[in-house]
């Protein structure tokens, strides 16, 4: 029997700062999760958040493929995530996992310049 071929893709983000940041950052990607749930391909997000002397969130959506997470990383949604990314006191780690590769926030950028 073939295996199935991976081709769901996904978005991950891992922010480490100071607590009363860390409140902001959820807020806002609530709403984003909100949104998201409307959009073709959405298969669903989480956030979850570790409190201490710094507080880390971890975010995730998981898109049904690789073009639909680039839909995403197009739209006018996604310029709203990576605000939070710019804004951040400290820069999130930031993984697209698309079928054969995991990718940095650069590629994102290539995206978003051929819009």
């Amino acid at each position: 029997m073939d295996a199935m071929p991976f081709t769901s893709a996904w978005m991950s983000l891992r922010w480490i700062v100071a607590p009363d940041e860390a409140r902001r950052i959820a807020d806002a990607l609530h709403a984003l999760m909100a949104e998201a749930r409307g959009q073709h391909g959405y298969q669903g997000s989480s956030l979850s958040t570790e409190l201490g002397e710094r507080a880390t969130l971890h975010y995730r959506e998981d898109w049904e493929s690789e073009d639909d997470l680039q839909r995403q990383i197009r739209s006018k949604r996604f310029t709203h995530v990576a605000e939070l990314i710019d804004r951040a006191s400290e820069a999130p780690q930031v993984e697209f996992h698309v079928p054969n590769a995991v990718r940095g926030l650069d590629y994102a950028v290539e995206l978003r310049k051929q819009r």
